[in-house]
């Protein structure tokens, strides 16, 4: 009768996946302000003392009569001089504005009327003025957020041009029981764009399968690539140690499917687990998911064990052949028991 080597595997194989993170581009000072009077009736003067902080301010005042509300045009800022990856992912727009309120009394106040996005020239998405009265000395406020598009879509390239901003603010000057002058100030706006890149490689499928007792074959396939200069196949029987098997070439910059083959030679007797690790121009890598290849049926062992499950004592092992060596692993590929020279 032949003798085995019999490896007690307990484990739990789980996809290694990464979790992509928006990064920030900003913040950044506007190049360019106009005034646009498609709302309100009172414009700003001095616009262009937005575009730096140094207490020098654009304002928009009036005189306001007993019970009124006056509104402003929109202050528009663009030009931000953005430079957003071409294939990036748009994941929130935030808008910081410095401003104060002066001539503010007792039942008067200066609040927002409108903040929206300006995308290719047009102003457009969710207004996100607030309903709180502004400070009486600067104070900075915050629209948007990392994940914040304004009720709208993005692309790298609406973020580029110089078209693309924000409309600030149409502010509404309310007066309460006495007529009084109010001015809305602004000294700086600021705009920070955050964005995530896509993965260099859109992998659609990866699978491997024993072809025969000392072969596996490998295949994968991709629906994308962005400078993908190789893939690393690598192998591993315990999920913990792994070595690399091959190296293989990719294609570079595809739109196209592309589709990978490698036979690893491969005469172990028992459950095995493959990854790809993707390698960019630049260095940067990325794991695909853990697959496994299983020994074909005529490979495997009638083995019965027991007690199953067990807090360590006694166990005992039935097997159809003769076993040379049996290995208990833990869930963490530890060995926890061997013994060797069976009979």
């Amino acid at each position: 009768m032949k003798k085995l080597e019999l490896a007690i595997l307990l484990c739990i194989s789980i996809p290694l996946t990464g979790t992509a993170q928006c990064v920030a581009d900003g913040p950044r000072n506007p190049g360019s302000t106009a005034i646009d009077a498609s709302i309100g009736s009172i414009t700003w003067a001095s616009p262009t003392n937005v575009i730096v902080s140094d207490n020098i301010r654009a304002n928009a005042g009036a005189f306001v009569s007993l019970l009124s509300t006056v509104t402003s045009h929109y202050l528009v800022e663009t030009d931000f001089g953005f430079s957003i990856p071409a294939t990036a992912i748009i994941c929130g727009i935030e808008i910081s504005v410095e401003k104060r309120g002066q001539g503010i009394i007792v039942g008067s106040s200066i609040t927002d009327n409108s903040v929206r996005i300006v995308k290719n020239g047009i102003i457009t998405g969710n207004n996100l003025a607030t309903g709180i009265t502004w400070p009486s000395t600067d104070g900075i406020t915050v629209y948007g957020g990392p994940a914040d598009a304004w009720g709208t879509t993005w692309t790298a390239t609406d973020i580029n041009v110089s078209n693309f901003g924000v409309a600030y603010s149409a502010v509404n000057l309310n007066a309460g029981l006495a007529a009084v002058f109010l001015s809305a100030e602004i000294d700086h706006l600021e705009a920070t764009v955050y964005y995530d890149m896509p993965l260099p490689v859109e992998l659609t499928q990866f699978k491997g399968e024993r072809i025969t007792n000392n072969l596996v074959e490998l295949n994968w396939t991709t629906q994308s690539e962005i400078n993908n200069d190789y893939f690393i196949v690598e192998r591993s029987t315990d999920l913990i140690h792994w070595e690399m098997r091959a190296n293989i070439a990719g294609n570079g910059n595809s739109n196209t499917m592309q589709n990978y083959y490698y036979k690893d030679d491969n005469n172990l007797k028992y459950t095995c687990y493959y990854r790809l690790k993707q390698v960019d121009f630049n260095g940067d890598y990325e794991y695909s998911d853990v697959i496994s290849a299983e020994p074909l049926i005529n490979d495997y062992v009638d083995v019965n064990i027991y007690p199953n499950p067990t807090s360590g004592g006694l166990i005992n092992i039935n097997a159809s052949e003769n076993i040379n060596k049996v290995e208990i692993l833990n869930i963490l590929g530890e060995i926890v028991y061997q013994k060797s020279n069976l009979k």
